[in-house]
């Protein structure tokens, strides 16, 4: 598992792209923020499907995850503020299979132009 720090400036439109060297077909992505690893609430979620903030692109020898937080979802995060994150590939038809090649923390910083 790889490990990613990802630093969100609260108010901008924050972009992760994660490419996964496997054919993923028919898996979905879910990313998911939290306070620390046994928090029960999430700070930020975004899904492939219903599409949700991640366009998911399974390929032949490669898939590709590219994860947009909107603007008004950073906007929304307490700044400043860590946690930690991680990205998990799924296939709810398969037993179910879940892949989580990446995670690490995330830190929001505060947004000075509003």
């Amino acid at each position: 598992m790889a490990e990613y720090d990802w630093t969100i400036k609260q108010g901008a439109t924050e972009t992760l792209t994660v490419t996964y060297e496997a054919d993923l077909t028919g898996y979905e992505v879910r990313v998911h923020g939290r306070e620390t690893f046994e928090s029960t609430t999430t700070v930020f979620t975004a899904t492939s499907s219903p599409a949700a903030g991640i366009v998911f692109t399974p390929g032949a020898t490669a898939s590709t995850a590219i994860i947009t937080l909107s603007s008004t979802t950073t906007a929304a995060l307490a700044a400043p503020f860590q946690g930690v994150w991680d990205l998990e590939f799924y296939n709810a038809a398969s037993a179910p299979v879940v892949i989580s090649p990446v995670r690490g923390g995330f830190v929001v910083i505060p947004e000075v132009t509003r």
